[in-house]
């Protein structure tokens, strides 16, 4: 069986509806995607996160 042969459930019939019905959504949807993954060229300054984690560097060590 192919993976396009699978029934499509009733959520992303739903969704395809809604997305179709609302191409704002979409737009908005790859907007944010573009600022979370390519901020430098859109002109924002990226942000360095505190490291956080077991590979992070205790306070006060180099």
């Amino acid at each position: 069986m192919k993976k396009t042969d699978f029934p499509r459930g009733e959520f992303m019939e739903f969704m395809d509806q809604f997305l179709s019905d609302h191409p704002e959504v979409v737009k908005d949807q790859q907007a944010g995607w573009e600022i979370y993954w390519h901020p430098a060229q859109l002109g924002l300054k990226v942000l360095n996160a505190p490291q956080v984690g077991p590979r992070a560097k205790p306070a006060g060590s180099r």
